[in-house]
């Protein structure tokens, strides 16, 4: 064969060739199409084309005698079959094929691996997202500062004027002093809030130092005993006892860890398991699970559980600024959080801390899941 012929220059082009006839069945492929779908030439000639395709075959529509219209079409992603079914997406054109007469005599098709591409997109994607919810957590932070600021001075008044109704109202108008608790209730929440909006907005400090992880949940979880008790929710320990210190800020991390207790204490109303964990992950990076036995958490809102105000309380309280801060203080020690709904129901929290105050970004790449 000449080097230099046509059917020795198809045979070698890098992308994909396919030469149907005007029934649509295959009559010529050159070797990257057979690299790329598995086949063997012999397996493909003969054969129609729609044999290739995942879903659509391009060339469905025929004139009326059964052969195909000719059509041009431009680049356009489709999905191609291997043969052991495995779904790989190509860039996919055709043109005529004409005759000396002009006379449709097939059609070329060109495939064009794009597998590498759709994951640099994917990629691209993900970082676009990434940067959007950096820049949004940005400029909520902002504007919470500010709403939070302009509206905690007015409610300061307010409580303190309704402190002094309830002390002045008289035994003889029974009506006033259920109206006045009402209105120190609402006051009282509303500055809840107002807080929460200044912890989110002002994580932005740290005063880090090698602490006892252990140690710190335990202090943690005397504090929200009361909650415990009165849920009738039981707390199960497992403590690695040679936990290498982790590098945080006290008072931020016990924030954190009180924030998780309650939200896992809050999902079992009628009682269950708290399950708090430590282990060491790698030689220096901290991991600390908290887990529940209480339902599990909806997809949508396990999809956006730390946007500011999502939150499954709205009902009873809940205001949804808890893990925002949540994450706003594991961002500031460039540590992991991870949600995920246990398979036996409940939900657990992943939280990840470097032992020696490092990045534990690179740790969370090599292990896709929180074991």
């Amino acid at each position: 064969m000449d080097d230099f012929s046509a059917q020795n220059i198809l045979r070698n082009i890098f992308d994909g060739v396919i030469v149907i006839d005007t029934s649509g069945r295959i009559k010529m492929v050159n070797d990257a199409v057979c690299f790329l779908l598995g086949y063997v030439e012999d397996e493909l000639l003969d054969q129609p084309v729609s044999m290739i395709f995942d879903k659509e075959n391009p060339f469905e529509e025929k004139n009326p005698d059964g052969t195909l219209f000719r059509r041009y079409l431009n680049p356009e992603e489709r999905a191609c079959r291997t043969k052991t079914r495995q779904v790989i997406p190509t860039l996919f054109s055709s043109s005529a094929l004409l005759g000396d007469e002009g006379d449709i005599r097939g059609i070329v098709c060109v495939l064009q691996d794009i597998t590498e591409r759709k994951k640099i997109e994917e990629n691209l994607r993900k970082t676009q997202a990434q940067l959007y919810q950096s820049a949004k957590m940005e400029m909520i932070g902002r504007l919470a500062a500010g709403a939070a600021h302009e509206v905690k001075n007015p409610l300061a008044i307010l409580l303190q004027g309704i402190d002094f109704l309830s002390n002045g109202i008289k035994a003889d108008i029974p009506e006033l002093p259920p109206v006045v608790s009402l209105m120190k209730d609402a006051v009282i929440r509303a500055d809840s809030v107002i807080k929460g909006l200044l912890d989110f907005a002002g994580a932005s400090v740290l005063k880090p130092a090698p602490e006892n992880m252990n140690e710190l949940i335990q202090r943690s979880l005397l504090l929200v005993n009361n909650s415990v008790v009165k849920k009738h929710a039981k707390v199960i320990r497992g403590l690695q006892e040679d936990l290498v210190p982790a590098v945080i800020d006290r008072n931020k991390i016990q924030q954190v860890l009180i924030n998780l207790f309650m939200n896992a204490v809050d999902a079992m109303p009628t009682g269950g398991e708290l399950l708090v964990r430590t282990r060491m992950k790698s030689s220096d990076v901290v991991l600390v699970e908290v887990e529940n036995t209480g339902p599990s958490i909806p997809p949508d809102v396990l999809a956006n559980i730390f946007e500011p105000f999502t939150t499954t309380k709205r009902g009873s309280g809940g205001t949804g600024l808890g893990l925002s801060i949540v994450k706003s203080i594991m961002d500031l020690h460039k540590g992991i959080i991870h949600f995920e709904n246990r398979e036996e129901g409940g939900v657990r929290a992943s939280l990840m801390f470097s032992a020696e105050n490092k990045s534990v970004q690179e740790e969370s790449v090599k292990e896709k899941s929180l074991a």
